[in-house]
């Protein structure tokens, strides 16, 4: 397990984000509440731990949009009460969706 690293640096800024999201790894498919969005990536809570590495296909909920989908690697994860944070990158993802992602954040700049 890994402790979260403060000092990472992201391509691209992540932004508050409580939507839906669809995950299946491991023969597995599990809905969760996100935390943080942006375009290369995601962070969501999970009730299990996902190892780092592991490979998963995330289904987002874009508000006014629908559901996307994209192949995405397990890059942090932290123990934290009864729950495990996991921080996602995608492995490239579409255009389209990096400017639907872009434009959730753009909205969310503008508060």
């Amino acid at each position: 397990m890994t402790e979260l690293n403060q000092d990472i640096r992201r391509k691209y800024p992540r932004v508050a984000f409580a939507g839906v999201l669809g995950v299946l790894f491991s023969g597995q498919y599990k809905v969760y509440r996100g935390i943080e969005i942006g375009e290369g990536g995601l962070s969501f809570f999970s009730d299990q731990m996902i190892m780092l590495a592991q490979k998963l296909v995330v289904t987002i909920l874009i508000p006014d949009v629908g559901y996307k989908s994209v192949i995405a690697e397990v890059r942090n994860q932290k123990a934290t009460n009864d729950q495990y944070f996991i921080g996602v990158q995608f492995i490239d993802p579409p255009f389209e969706l990096k400017r639907l992602i872009r434009s959730v954040v753009s909205k969310a700049d503008a508060i």
